[in-house]
């Protein structure tokens, strides 16, 4: 295939449109994350509403205390 001269003019217009298109698909993946992460964010505010305020801590003291003490096999 052999190269191929084009006036600047036309070279200068691909390069911008070009660009353009970059740019504005970039700005769509910006634009597009922003929105997962508020939808995100929404949803876990939503379910501690669910819960509860009081609720949530009672379920944070359950969770955080030990069933049991670990067995070490040293017998003490």
């Amino acid at each position: 295939m052999a190269a191929i001269d084009l006036p600047e003019n036309v070279v200068g217009l691909l390069l911008k449109t070009g660009s353009e298109i970059h740019q504005g698909l970039v700005a769509d993946i910006v634009h597009n994350g922003a929105n997962v992460h508020n939808i995100a964010r929404l949803s876990a505010v939503r379910k501690f509403d669910e819960v509860g305020t009081m609720e949530g801590r009672a379920n944070s003291g359950v969770n955080a205390t030990p069933i049991a003490s670990p067995a070490t096999g040293g017998g003490g």
